[in-house]
């Protein structure tokens, strides 16, 4: 009998490159936001061909599906013959909107809003 191959799920997200390094998709999958075939998967968790995994970012989650195990990172261009992006497409609009939306007021990561900004809002809504 053939065995299927399978893999951990933390090295499998750095392989297809859905996380940067395998520290951090450890650290995804100990904080609960990778879910395998509908149960929470710990790092370690083994994962097969046609496993659904889904990675909550934030308020999204996002869906794909294992066509084959890799066990070495792949180039960018390959990732698409082992990885499918299942994510519905409003989902994936929604979070095209969301990051649209965080650098139109200001620039992301500069703080708090300043008091000129504030008092723009307030002429804006006239307060």
């Amino acid at each position: 009998m053939i065995e299927k191959e399978k893999l951990r799920i933390d090295k499998w997200l750095w392989a297809v490159r859905l996380c940067k390094t395998r520290s951090v998709a450890t650290v995804l999958c100990n904080e609960g936001k990778v879910i395998v075939n509908g149960q929470q998967a710990k790092p370690s968790k083994i994962i097969h061909d046609g496993d659904r995994i889904v990675i909550r970012r934030g308020a999204f989650s996002f869906e794909y599906q294992i066509l084959r195990v890799v066990h070495n990172r792949l180039p960018a261009r390959d990732v698409k013959d082992y990885c499918a992006d299942v994510t519905p497409e409003a989902i994936i609009e929604q979070f095209k909107t969301h990051l649209i939306s965080q650098k139109t007021y200001k620039d992301w990561r500069t703080g708090r809003p300043t008091k000129k900004d504030r008092r723009d809002l307030e002429d804006f809504f006239e307060w």
